[in-house]
């Protein structure tokens, strides 16, 4: 399972996995395969490096099919 979903960097959002710096090799076996079997963009951190860039914010126009767009109201 993906630990966040950027949904500002494509139509279809990218699904954030971080491996802890001490997983053992199983583990890290599970995210490689989690992450060759999404259908999203991926980002991977291994927590025993330092971290890559995020990916870059883009302007999305419309929303994806199926999907409302978000409003952002502050309180007032």
């Amino acid at each position: 399972m993906a630990f966040g979903l950027l949904t500002d960097v494509d139509q279809q959002g990218t699904a954030l996995f971080v491996v802890a710096h001490d997983a053992k090799e199983a583990v890290r076996a599970e995210f490689d395969h989690l992450i060759s079997s999404c259908e999203l963009e991926t980002w991977r951190w291994d927590a025993s490096g330092p971290r890559p860039a995020l990916p870059s914010k883009q302007q999305r126009l419309s929303p994806p099919p199926g999907r409302q767009a978000l409003e952002y109201r502050p309180n007032n």
